[in-house]
């Protein structure tokens, strides 16, 4: 198990080829003193130095989900 800051998070998303990413391990409990938004925020701030779509990361909400299209498909293979 690894920790990113958003920062890191992009260039390993870069590295990787850019595929689609699901951001954990935010909001869920005050463990620094930063607000609950501000891992989204920097985040936000890390994808726009990189000239990526803020939507290249989806962060959900809980109880939400997102399909990604290749991974449905490689599922009904």
């Amino acid at each position: 198990e690894a920790h990113m800051n958003p920062a890191e998070a992009v260039q390993a998303w870069e590295h990787l080829g850019r595929p689609p990413t699901l951001p954990v391990h935010f909001g869920m409990f005050q463990l620094a003193d930063t607000a609950y938004d501000q891992p989204l925020r920097d985040l936000e701030d890390a994808l726009r130095a990189a000239g990526a779509p803020a939507d290249s990361f989806r962060p959900l909400k809980p109880g939400n989900f997102w399909e990604v299209a290749v991974l449905a498909e490689r599922a009904q293979d």
